[in-house]
């Protein structure tokens, strides 16, 4: 008896004596009594009827009928103090206690097991529940696996062991190469992205596919979306371009006939605007994914078409890489600014038409754009002042500058500099988030 009381103390299990055909319990292990939540004296006046959860009571009577004769192992529900009911295993048989015929009952909570073999067979229904076909594929090729959702893919392949070649080649070549790769399956209409993962060792690879059909159906719409916006981008580009062309033709041509000096150097000022507006508006094409112009390389091509009108004077430009590129808005007014400013360098600083040298600058500096406009030609008038000056052009300067949020000095030293200071947008954009 004391070699049974000890080892019942030291049991994890539960142990009871128990008394048939009514149940009675007459012993219980510590153990009992840290599952049950009841003292031993408690556990005492009690029955295995009491342990048990309701649903279950109905079988004691006969499970200790058979446990007295040849023993019996089974499953069921107990019931704690708390009134929770948990699962346990119970291994009962017939032995006698001090002299009187008892049952005694080993008994595992089995609440663990129970939770693993749920899991377990969670995920065993994984395949029949996804809504994404899973296959297994054998060595041989041939379908070892196929969950519900994989019959589309399988087409009418779906009632046999033979894969369609595509997908069996497929499989096969990834189980070869003995590495994972993504494939894609063109399949009765339908569009498949199938995952191929070898299992070596056991000689299978598992496949599991999505239905991409929809996806690719948008990314081909999209595509020819785009196709049509570039197309319809071209063509108002060719128009815009043949459109500002047509107009200053037509200012050319209302100034050959204009007999007023001044009225045809204010058509032959329009015409340079328009010119400008026209190579910013091609350079702006050509930078239609970033959205951005380089300015740059824009300026050198101002500063080009100048040269070629005006041959006596020696063109210059230096760009300080690597040029700023600008939004659209920024890079029309520098390019209306940079018109103007040559415009007048180009009517102004030379009077004797012996020519001489004009140039743009382009820099960064402390993350402001510094845009100069230079000229080594007589200077400007003593009088002149750059807030108060009443040429148009001038007016146009201040103007734009003011759109631009950029500070404008005039340098009269060696011929006359204009210098414009402004922050890039995105610079702006960057410092004020």
């Amino acid at each position: 008896m004391k070699r049974y009381q000890l080892l019942a103390e030291n049991s994890r299990d539960i142990i009871l004596f128990v008394r048939p055909p009514d149940g009675r319990i007459l012993e219980a292990n510590d153990a009992a009594v840290r599952a049950y939540g009841y003292s031993a004296a408690e556990l005492m006046e009690r029955t295995v009827y009491d342990l048990r959860a309701p649903q279950t009571r109905g079988d004691v009577a006969g499970q200790m009928q058979i446990a007295e004769g040849e023993g019996i192992l089974f499953e069921t529900l107990h019931r704690r103090r708390s009134g929770e009911v948990f699962p346990v295993e119970v291994n009962s048989r017939g032995t006698s206690l001090q002299g009187e015929r008892v049952l005694l009952s080993i008994i595992r909570d089995i609440s663990d097991r129970k939770a693993a073999e749920a899991e377990r067979d969670s995920i065993a229904l994984f395949p029949e529940q996804n809504p994404h076909p899973v296959l297994r594929v054998g060595r041989d090729g041939a379908l070892l696996y196929a969950n519900p959702a994989a019959a589309r893919l399988l087409g009418a392949h779906s009632d046999n062991t033979e894969l369609p070649a595509p997908l069996r080649a497929q499989l096969l070549r990834s189980l070869q190469r003995e590495a994972a790769e993504e494939i894609e399956l063109h399949v009765e209409g339908r569009i498949y992205a199938v995952t191929c993962v070898p299992f070596l060792a056991q000689g299978y690879v598992n496949a599991y596919g999505r239905d991409i059909t929809a996806g690719k159906q948008a990314e081909e719409r999209l595509r020819q979306a785009l196709t049509d916006k570039e197309v319809l981008l071209r063509e108002v580009h060719h128009r815009t371009k043949n459109n500002l062309q047509i107009l200053s033709d037509l200012l050319y041509l209302q100034a050959l006939g204009c007999s007023q000096s001044e009225a045809r150097g204010a058509l032959e000022d329009s015409i340079g605007r328009l010119q400008a507006m026209a190579r910013l508006h091609d350079q702006l094409y050509r930078s239609l994914e970033s959205g951005r112009i380089r300015l740059g390389e824009y300026l050198a091509a101002l500063v080009h078409e100048f040269g070629k009108m005006h041959q006596s004077v020696e063109f210059r430009t230096e760009v300080a890489e690597p040029g700023p590129s600008l939004d659209v808005d920024q890079a029309i007014n520098c390019g209306l600014i940079v018109n103007e400013l040559l415009t007048n360098a180009v009517k102004h600083a030379f009077p004797d038409a012996e020519g001489g040298e004009v140039g743009v600058r382009l820099q960064t500096h402390e993350r402001r754009v510094v845009l100069q406009v230079w000229d080594h030609g007589k200077g400007l008038p003593e009088q002149f002042n750059m807030r108060n000056s009443a040429s148009l052009g001038m007016r146009i300067v201040r103007l734009l500058a003011a759109a631009l949020k950029a500070s404008i000095s005039v340098d009269r030293n060696e011929g006359t500099t204009f210098t414009l200071a402004f922050a890039d947008t995105a610079v702006r954009q960057m410092e004020a988030a």
